[in-house]
């Protein structure tokens, strides 16, 4: 003879004192869930206080360090660009004023540097004329010191040029 969950049950228990019933287990279940449903409650309040509490290390440290060097950046700019929109607009004689500034510079430079190889020059013609007591000629009537005052004349024209009539 099979006994059944039911009979076994109650015959190990004889009276219902010490025994388990369907409702008492349901019960035990029903406590056990609402404590888990508590824990999981306080573990995601911890968690909440848990992420709050870095929220507001975090903001501690934003608020009096770094947003105040931003906030300060961000006035420089704004202080820079105040400036640059407050200047007028170069017009078309500024440009042309630049430009003459820059082609002058330029001529300038071609000048001395041709101040400085003519003097070069005139030394090593000095040099060469005491060692060999004569003129150093290259090829034909032209010395070399009248080939390269030529060449550079013609450099200067050319600057000259491309400056037009105001120089």
């Amino acid at each position: 003879m099979a006994l059944t969950y039911r009979s076994t049950r109650w015959s190990q228990c004889p009276t219902t004192k010490g025994c388990w019933t369907w409702p008492d287990k349901l019960q035990v279940e029903n406590q056990r869930e609402e404590s888990l449903t508590h824990q999981k409650q306080e573990q995601s309040d911890q968690g909440l206080m848990k992420r709050l509490e870095e929220e507001i290390k975090f903001n501690s440290f934003m608020v009096p360090e770094k947003l105040p060097e931003e906030l300060q950046g961000g006035r420089h700019t704004v202080q820079y660009l105040q400036e640059v929109a407050s200047e007028p607009a170069m017009g078309q004689a500024g440009l042309q004023e630049l430009e003459d500034k820059s082609k002058a510079e330029e001529l300038q430079e071609v000048r001395e540097e041709l101040a400085a190889a003519e003097k070069e020059l005139r030394q090593k013609s000095r040099k060469t004329q005491v060692s060999y007591g004569e003129e150093v000629i290259l090829g034909g009537s032209d010395t070399w010191l009248e080939k390269v005052d030529t060449l550079l004349d013609n450099q200067l024209g050319k600057v000259e040029n491309s400056m037009g009539p105001q120089m």
